[in-house]
């Protein structure tokens, strides 16, 4: 069942929170967000299909507003499996030092291969 009006949150403005634009699961109709698992009974119907979601980025563990790509809304989808990252921050300065981890191996093994050749 589709809702045409958004529902009353905490934010002052729904349209100041951040927007994903994410896949839901085929089987369920789950999304995922930073590592993080939202569902609700509204979603399984759209399973399979791009859905936008809006969130509060310092607190990604209390749910998010789920839309159509038509920006109507679905419902919201709480959180069911807290296996990410708590606010989008955080997911950020783990996503860069990984990158620069990974970059820093690269630089090492290639430096290794270069000496090897010569």
């Amino acid at each position: 069942m589709l809702h045409t009006t958004t529902p009353a949150t905490d934010a002052s403005d729904l349209s100041q929170l951040p927007l994903a634009s994410l896949r839901a699961v085929s089987h369920d109709g789950s999304v995922r967000l930073s590592g993080n698992w939202y569902w609700s009974a509204a979603l399984r119907e759209h399973a399979g299909r791009k859905v936008l979601l809006r969130f509060d980025p310092d607190a990604q563990h209390t749910g998010v507003q789920v839309y159509t790509m038509d920006n109507v809304y679905i419902g919201r989808a709480e959180c069911v499996a807290v296996v990410g990252f708590a606010d989008t921050q955080t997911a950020r300065e783990h996503a860069s030092a990984r990158r620069q981890h990974i970059t820093k191996h690269l630089e090492e093994i290639q430096a290794r291969q270069m000496k090897d050749q010569l």
